[in-house]
C-alpha cells in the first residue's frame, strides 16, 4: 500500500469534531487554547472550529480566568436583554440563541457530518441542547434537522438557566457523553457541571484539580482517547 494510500484510509478513521468555543471567546482563542490537546489527538480526531454569530461588549471589571485576546471576543446567547449573560442565573431571556441554533445548523450542513462535539462553557450548554435536538433528528425531524452527531464531550458544561429551554431537558439524553469537570472551576461551579449528568443516561466524567479551562494533561488526554475508543 503506498503512503498516500495509507494517509487516506487513516483519515477516514479520524472522528470528525465540531469544537464550540465558551462566552467572551471566539474561534481563534478556542483553537490556540486547546493546541496541545488537538495535537496529542491527531490520531483520534479531526478538529473544525466555529465561532459564535454575536459579539460581546468588553467589561473590564469582569472576573475572567482567561485573557481576553480579541476585539470581537463571541457569545452563543444573551441571559438578559442589555445583552450580557450570566450562567448562574435563571432568566426568561434568551436574546440570540435561536440565530445561533440556525448557524450551528448551516455549520452541520455545510460542513458536516461531523461525529461529535467538544464544547466549552457556554458553547458546552448549548452543546447539551444540541444533544436532545441530535436525538429528535435521529428519529424524526427537529426544526433545525441537520444537527446530528454520535457523542458529545462537554468541558465545564451546565444546564441552561432559560426557562423557555427547560424542555430540552424533560426527558434523560440518551447519547454517549464525556463531562469534564474542574474541581476549583470559579465561573461555572463544579456542583453545576455535576448537577448536568443528571440529564444524561450513563455519563461519562471525568474530573481535574484545575478551573475553567479544557485540560490538557495527559489524565485528561487519556480519557477523551478512552471515551472515543468506545464510540462506535
Amino acid at each position: 500500500m503506498s503512503q498516500k494510500n495509507k494517509s487516506t484510509i487513516e483519515k477516514k478513521n479520524l472522528k470528525r469534531i465540531l469544537m464550540i468555543h465558551g462566552y467572551r471567546q471566539n474561534e481563534k482563542a478556542f483553537r490556540e487554547k486547546t493546541g496541545g490537546l488537538r495535537k496529542s489527538l491527531k490520531n483520534f480526531a479531526e478538529f473544525v472550529f466555529c465561532e459564535a454569530p454575536h459579539t460581546v461588549l468588553k467589561l473590564d471589571n469582569e472576573n475572567l480566568e482567561w485573557e481576553q485576546d480579541s476585539v470581537e471576543d463571541k457569545g452563543w446567547w444573551f441571559s438578559s436583554n442589555d445583552r450580557q449573560y450570566n450562567a448562574l442565573l435563571q432568566t426568561d431571556c434568551d436574546l440570540g440563541f435561536e440565530q445561533s441554533l440556525g448557524y450551528l445548523d448551516k455549520i452541520f450542513q455545510d460542513q458536516g457530518p461531523f461525529d461529535g462535539i467538544l464544547a466549552f462553557s457556554q458553547g458546552a450548554c448549548i452543546g447539551s441542547i444540541m444533544c436532545h435536538i441530535s436525538r429528535i433528528n435521529e428519529i424524526s425531524e427537529h426544526k433545525f434537522k441537520h444537527i446530528k452527531f454520535k457523542f458529545a464531550i462537554l468541558v465545564a458544561g451546565f444546564k441552561s438557566g432559560q426557562s423557555q429551554h427547560d424542555f430540552y431537558y424533560d426527558k434523560k439524553i440518551q447519547l454517549p457523553s464525556l463531562h469534564i469537570i474542574g474541581e476549583t472551576d470559579r465561573v461555572i461551579p463544579k456542583e453545576i457541571s455535576i448537577n448536568l449528568l443528571n440529564y444524561f443516561v450513563e455519563p461519562k466524567t471525568f474530573e481535574h484539580s484545575g478551573g475553567h479551562f479544557v485540560p490538557t494533561n495527559a489524565e485528561a488526554k487519556n480519557s477523551i482517547i478512552q471515551f472515543l475508543n468506545s464510540i462506535q
